[in-house]
């Protein structure tokens, strides 16, 4: 189908609280991020203006700078900052506030998890955090930046802080989104007796780390099948309906691949 969106049939009511007017269509993936699968008619104008907080949070905040290595399309693109601010250590030991040009931001960071705990037995009430960060470099070291409204060259021994701008809470819950709406996209709306992702979406992520975490499945590899930048994939997990999720799958290293468990399964 190229880049033609994917559309399901009209759902009818809204995937996350099931009010069935004001209903909008509802990409699985954002289209900030390349998304193209849509469930039509799946959620209502309030669950669509949280959900897309949440989106839009990640994708003009540290998502901005991947997305433009990546050539990915933005309904918005002259929202776009040129430039990031960030802190120049200087190999003199003189510390700079500086802006950076925003082609030059190169870090991408990536939250490591356990897997949901809800899989061993266990719930986990409390806000989430990550078990690990990593930093994982995009492209060469900045060049130059700009202090005072003067742009400089950096040298080789030059530091640059780049902002941490990607919140925990809002990954987890964005996970969770993009497993819900899959699923049913997938599966449809009476695949689960219980769902449990919408309190998480919809609320503070409180509790995420019970259904939302890394993949541990022993038959999967490095990636997961299929092909493009990002993959999910749905799967029977015990009486469990679990979606993984694999993001920003590009030359480097192959990303984490996530698991949400969606619900529990029809008997």
């Amino acid at each position: 189908m190229g880049n033609a969106k994917r559309r399901s049939r009209a759902l009818g009511c809204c995937i996350y609280c099931s009010r069935q007017d004001e209903l909008t269509d509802e990409h699985v993936v954002p289209y900030g991020l390349g998304g193209k699968s849509v469930v039509r008619k799946a959620s209502c104008a309030g669950c669509a203006a949280h959900t897309g907080a949440i989106e839009q949070r990640l994708l003009r905040g540290h998502w901005w700078p991947y997305r433009r290595r990546l050539g990915l399309s933005s309904r918005r693109p002259h929202e776009q900052p040129s430039h990031v601010a960030v802190k120049l250590l200087r190999a003199s030991g003189e510390e700079l506030s500086a802006l950076l040009p925003i082609e030059q931001h190169n870090i991408a960071l990536i939250f490591q998890f356990d897997p949901p705990s809800i899989l061993s037995g266990k719930t986990r009430p409390e806000p989430p955090f990550a078990r690990g960060i990593l930093a994982k470099q995009l492209d060469h070291p900045p060049r130059t930046a700009v202090v005072d409204g003067k742009e400089i060259a950096l040298q080789v021994d030059d530091k640059v802080e780049m902002p941490v701008n990607l919140d925990v809470a809002d990954f987890t819950r964005f996970l969770a989104k993009v497993a819900h709406s899959y699923a049913i996209s997938r599966r449809g709306s009476k695949a689960c007796s219980e769902y449990f992702l919408p309190p998480i979406i919809l609320g503070s992520g409180d509790g995420a780390l019970t259904y939302v975490g890394e993949a541990s499945s022993a038959i999967l590899g490095p990636l997961l099948p299929g092909s493009g930048l990002n993959v999910l994939m749905d799967r029977v997990n015990g009486g469990y309906l679990s979606v993984y999720i694999q993001l920003f799958r590009d030359s480097g290293d192959p990303p984490p691949i996530y698991e949400a468990v969606v619900g529990r399964l029809q008997l």
